[in-house]
């Protein structure tokens, strides 16, 4: 991950504006209703995170992460040998034409998968997230 975010603040609305994240606040309120109370059934989870107030209006953004590539004993298999994640928000070229956004999808272990595979995963409460471009 890089040290400092590309962007320090940026607020939910300009999220779903310029980077077309439109489910994100609907996202991260399900994620913390599943992640506080566990046991919650889907059903149940998705009438709180209704209730829930997120208590910030703005986030960091991140427009690129580094992967280092690694085998079964998790040791970096050569240092060059590096997967990227990037996120680039609409533009417009030199000619003012306007260029899409274009957003690179990462998984994230939440603890409870294996090191390599999907294994875990059926007991993570998953939000599905679309980006519509």
């Amino acid at each position: 991950m890089m040290k400092h975010p590309s962007h320090k603040t940026v607020s939910l609305e300009e999220l779903a504006r310029n980077y077309h994240a439109l489910s994100l606040k609907d996202a991260l309120t399900h994620f913390i209703v599943h992640h506080t109370n566990p046991s919650l059934t889907k059903v149940q989870v998705e009438t709180q995170a209704v209730y829930l107030d997120l208590p910030f209006r703005t986030l960091p953004v991140y427009h690129k992460a580094k992967f280092w590539l690694d085998d079964n004993e998790h040791y970096h298999i050569q240092s060059d040998e590096l997967n990227v994640a990037l996120v680039v928000s609409p533009r417009a070229n030199s000619q003012k034409q306007p260029l899409s956004a274009q957003f690179d999808t990462v998984l994230v272990n939440g603890g409870s998968g294996k090191f390599l595979g999907v294994a875990g995963m059926s007991s993570n409460y998953l939000c599905h997230y679309t980006l519509h471009l």
